[in-house]
Parts: C-alpha cells; sequence; structure tokens
C-alpha cells in the first residue's frame, strides 16, 4: 500500500508475504504531492516474504514514509499508532549492511536535507501504542532520520538485538516505551528527549558523536 495525498486513512488490514520496500509507503520520492495527516492504525503487518539474498540490500520494511529532495515535499503529520509487527526475520549476513533491512518502522528513507537545518523538526510523525515483536533485524526496529518525530507508548518484546534508532535530525522524542530484549537506544543528531523509558533484558542509551551518515551505518 502508499499513502500519498492528505487526510487518508489505512485502518484494519492484514499484510504478509510481502516484499519490495515496505507493506505501507508514505509518499512517493520527490513527488510534490506527498501531502500530510495519513493514519495507519490497527493492521497486522508480518511474515515478509523471504530474502532472496540479491545482495541489492532487500527491504522488508513494515511502514516507511519515501524520500523527500526537500522538506516541503515531505510527508508531514503521519499518526501510526495500534499496529502489530511480527515475525520478521533476521538479516541474511548480519555483518554485510547491503544483505537486507527490515527495519518495523521507518520515518524519511534517507535523510539527505534534514542533517544541518533546525527548522526541519517540523515533519511531525507520531509513532503510538503500536506493538512489535519477534522481530529479528540486526539494524533497528525503529529507523528516525528526520525531526520532530514522537515515539510514545510502544511495546517491543522478543526484539533481539535491533534498536530504536535517532540517525540523525533534530527534535525527536522518545517518550515511555517498553522494550524487552533489544538494543535500547542509540542517539545522534541533536536536541531529542529520551525520558520514562523502560528498557530490561539487554540494550543501553547510547549518545554518539556528532551526526551519523545517512547510510553505512549498522
Amino acid at each position: 500500500l502508499r499513502c500519498r495525498g492528505f487526510n487518508n486513512h489505512i485502518i484494519g488490514n492484514e499484510i504478509t508475504n510481502f516484499d519490495g520496500s515496505a507493506a505501507i509507503s508514505v509518499g512517493n520520492g520527490n513527488d510534490p504531492g506527498q501531502g500530510s495527516f495519513c493514519e495507519i492504525a490497527y493492521n497486522d503487518i508480518h511474515d515478509p516474504s523471504d530474502w532472496a539474498y540479491t545482495g541489492n540490500n532487500e527491504l522488508r520494511h513494515g511502514i516507511r514514509s519515501t524520500t523527500a529532495s526537500n522538506f516541503d515535499n515531505a510527508h508531514k503529520d503521519a499518526w501510526v499508532h495500534h499496529n502489530y509487527f511480527y515475525n520478521f526475520p533476521p538479516k541474511p549476513f548480519p555483518n554485510d549492511y547491503g544483505s537486507g533491512q527490515d527495519d518495523a518502522m521507518e520515518a524519511c528513507e534517507s535523510a539527505y536535507v534534514w542533517n544541518t537545518d533546525i527548522n526541519h523538526e517540523g515533519i511531525r510523525w507520531y509513532f503510538e501504542y503500536n506493538l512489535v515483536e519477534d522481530h529479528q533485524q540486526g539494524h533497528g526496529h525503529v529507523d528516525m532520520k528526520c525531526g520532530g518525530s514522537v515515539l510514545r507508548y510502544n511495546t517491543f518484546r522478543n526484539v533481539f538485538n535491533g534498536r530504536v534508532d535517532l540517525r540523525q535530525g533534530h527534535g525527536n522524542i522518545v517518550e515511555s516505551n517498553y522494550m524487552d530484549g533489544g538494543g535500547g537506544i542509540w542517539v545522534s543528531g541533536s536536541n531529542h528527549k529520551i525520558v520514562c523509558n523502560t528498557i530490561v533484558n539487554g540494550g543501553t542509551i547510547s549518545v554518539l558523536a556528532g551526526t551519523v551518515a545517512y547510510d553505512g551505518y549498522q
């Protein structure tokens, strides 16, 4: 599914055995009609198709916003809530960045334009009350690459080595999430707030130096 335009709602669907970019994509490349206020809620997203082992960084994301060439073209004010993500397989080769990715949720596909401009806190994606379970990816359960977004009241169980990853951007909030068994929270960029989270059975909060490049980071 791809959500574009304004005030659209993707609610109550089951999506499985998917490949390509993501089960649900928000926006469409550099299209100026990417819009705003997409709601994605109460969907079951699970068991993507097997890896093809092509070596071309195959993707099995649950929800992903696609790249915009500038701030005005980015999809803003999306609300992702009460979705269930489960049974995501591990990367084919965990030490090879290009072997594949299967983040449950990703805000901004590649943040070429979000690195330095503090005004780009206005993306405003909200991830609330989602459940991520049996997610075996070695990269990130949630990958936030742009600013002004909020991740709160989510539960992560049996998530192995993945993590919540603030790879860059400004002014994100990670609040009151429960994380059991994952890699914790990795923080890059600036002006983020990490408050009142519970992290058990492995994982830490790691504050990294500077802003991490949009790619080549695992």
